[in-house]
């Protein structure tokens, strides 16, 4: 299928988060788990859909699509809103649903909005970006395999249904990017009156950048202390943490005397080994740092 742009649409194009978007597919997924990625929180809604969502997630059920991922939506799905009730509000074909549709997003969606918000952002900067620096021609089709650049349209691979051209007038399209969906989704909503058209998009959850864990344990007492401390457990002789720390025995005698001095290990003598273990003051600190 082709989107032709004028060159006013192309000026009108934009990006989109929308938390509608990504109830009414995951409201899909609870039918055709394989349009959700592996590992996706869409795979498992079954148990957490309540039973006053269910009239929302039958009238989904009925949208045409292909098994192969592409799903032409009949209703315009309205960009330009920040809220669930927002786009409610704009969106009148939800009214005899809206109820149960609410109940859905509270239940399987809302859990997950906030962290999905943060990462769709960041996508849409980084991809504006490739856009004012590239053009749409370069950028586009690196949303998804589906979408590829000829000319003044935008070719989309609808897996075997037939569409006709559509000219999109000025209107341009909104891209809706969809954290976790497989990589061979899609789904594609026609201008419908003052609603430009609307792309729906996959999002890999990989390759986001997430905060790395804060260690506070090591930034107390550092690294290689904070790994001894761990490893003393319910006690421990200097020859054991050697060879569990793969480090030599004067250096696990350096940090445990240095544990020590700070009241977080008691040190006895079993035999001819010089045996370590915590103080409550050590139980304690590991306790609060876990």
């Amino acid at each position: 299928m082709r989107l032709v742009f004028s060159a006013a649409g192309l000026a009108a194009t934009t990006f989109t988060i929308s938390p509608l978007h990504h109830t009414l597919f995951a409201a899909l997924c609870l039918h055709h788990p394989g349009f959700a990625a592996p590992g996706s929180p869409w795979r498992d809604l079954a148990c957490r859909t309540p039973a006053r969502a269910m009239p929302f997630v039958r009238r989904v059920h009925h949208a045409p699509h292909s098994l192969s991922g592409f799903l032409w939506a009949d209703l315009p799905l309205p960009p330009e809103v920040d809220t669930l009730s927002d786009e409610l509000d704009v969106q009148p074909g939800f009214g005899d649903v809206a109820d149960a549709l609410r109940a859905f997003y509270v239940s399987c969606v809302a859990p997950e909005w906030d962290a999905i918000r943060r990462r769709l952002s960041a996508h849409v900067n980084r991809f504006s970006e490739l856009i004012c620096v590239r053009g749409f021609g370069r950028t586009l089709p690196r949303l998804t395999p589906r979408l590829s650049w000829y000319g003044c349209a935008l070719q989309i691979d609808t897996s075997g249904m037939s569409p006709s051209p559509m000219e999109l007038g000025d209107g341009g399209v909104a891209f809706s990017p969809l954290m976790c969906a497989s990589r061979r989704f899609l789904a594609l909503a026609p201008p419908c009156g003052d609603h430009r058209a609307v792309i729906a998009y996959p999002v890999s959850d990989e390759g986001v950048r997430r905060p790395v864990p804060v260690d506070a344990l090591a930034q107390v007492l550092g690294q290689a202390r904070a790994r001894v401390l761990r490893s003393i457990g319910g006690g421990s002789a200097t020859g054991e943490l050697a060879r569990s720390l793969a480090v030599s025995a004067s250096t696990v005698s350096e940090h445990v005397t240095a544990l020590r001095l700070a009241g977080l290990v008691d040190t006895y003598r079993e035999g001819r080994a010089v045996r370590h273990v915590l103080t409550a003051l050590g139980h304690e600190l590991l306790k609060n740092s876990a």
